[in-house]
């Protein structure tokens, strides 16, 4: 099995710390880790540990308060399930069914089958109790683990880790270009949204919310983004140009080291994302910047804005919300310019370093034995 292999890798390696930067399907290499005696340091990058459906966002739709309990989440996942994904929950709700998915699954092409559309094996109930089990037992062994946010640090709290393990440090960034902070001479304000065109970005609630009458105002959108797949060119298409009276800048997918090119154009930042993000890299990126931010209001965020200080909190999933802020930034645009004194200086890849360095000697000098790599 792919841990018993990572545990004979990690052996031969013999390293004093392992550091997993994670997103989701790697747990298996903290478990080596914690079978071998080795001090484990967890980056968590989102909440694939804990959360089944990983984003913090209920079946039914709305925003998860982060509290992880079996009854509560097997609700949740199971209010997110369509109706094919609903017969499989019924299914193997009982075990003939369980048994009958296993021997299926044994069998390679059907196996193949159900595993490339997402069929499920176990029980919900059953699934979720192991779940938060093994998160449990992976997470309050850990050494040490980064998270992003004070939100990020309650939510890990419950599954059993010192609270002086985990170390509240928000992402890093390194400017490519500097910028000039000086407002442009725009006759228009100019929004902007960078990053992947897809739904779970909440991107066709910006164009939602432009068609609205009550904006008076014309502003410009630039979009930055590869226009890739059915979503994407589907928006594309639809809006080549304008947005009624709002005028649109498709810049398509911009290289990292261009990335400024971008930033230089816009006066703020929308960030409409329909997942709880673990702190979006967007808006790291957007303060780097100096540029504030139209973001959903979701609890892994408000640690880096502040309401009319470094940007605007829309209420989650919701286009009116966000209709209403582009109203309020196109009538002052100059404010927009104000709020770029507000915005806080982020943290460099060589700062975040320095932190990352200070914890591995410090669990290095108290783990007895000391490994050598």
């Amino acid at each position: 099995s792919s841990d018993v292999c990572s545990s004979d890798l990690l052996a031969k390696i013999n390293p004093n710390i392992v550091h997993l930067q994670h997103w989701r399907g790697f747990s298996w290499i903290l478990e080596s880790a914690k079978r071998l005696s080795i001090p484990i340091v967890y980056t968590s990058h989102d909440w694939g540990l804990g959360c089944l459906r990983t984003i913090l966002v209920k079946g039914e739709g709305g925003l998860c308060d982060g509290s992880v309990n079996v009854d509560k989440c097997t609700e949740c996942v199971s209010k997110g399930r369509n109706l094919i994904g609903k017969a499989n929950e019924l299914l193997v709700s009982t075990a003939t069914g369980e048994r009958l998915l296993g021997t299926l699954e044994r069998h390679s092409s059907i196996g193949h089958w159900l595993s490339k559309h997402g069929a499920v094996k176990l029980g919900l109930r059953k699934r979720v109790s192991l779940n938060f089990q093994r998160a449990k037992a992976i997470l309050s062994n850990l050494s040490a683990i980064l998270v992003p946010s004070a939100f990020a640090k309650d939510y890990y709290l419950q599954f059993g880790i010192p609270s002086r393990r985990i170390h509240v440090e928000p992402w890093y960034y390194d400017l490519t270009v500097p910028i000039d902070s000086t407002r442009a001479d725009h006759e228009q304000v100019v929004l902007g949204y960078v990053g992947r065109i897809s739904p779970e970005k909440g991107v066709a609630r910006i164009f939602e919310a432009l068609l609205s009458d009550s904006l008076a105002n014309p502003i410009n959108l630039v979009i930055a983004g590869a226009i890739q797949g059915e979503y994407a060119e589907k928006l594309h298409s639809k809006f080549p140009g304008n947005v009624g009276k709002h005028s649109i800048e498709w810049m398509g997918w911009i290289p990292h080291h261009d990335i400024h090119k971008f930033y230089e154009k816009v006066d703020a930042v929308i960030i409409p994302s329909e997942w709880m993000d673990n702190t979006p890299l967007s808006l790291i990126e957007s303060i780097a910047f100096k540029r504030p931010v139209i973001i959903s209001d979701i609890p892994s965020i408000r640690d880096l804005v502040q309401e009319g200080r470094t940007g605007y909190l829309r209420k989650f999933n919701s286009t009116q919300s966000i209709e209403q802020v582009i109203k309020w930034v196109s009538l002052r645009p100059e404010a927009l310019f104000q709020m770029r004194r507000n915005i806080p200086a982020v943290k460099s890849s060589v700062a975040y370093a320095s932190v990352l360095k200070d914890l591995y000697e410090s669990l290095v000098t108290s783990s007895v034995p000391v490994r050598s790599i």
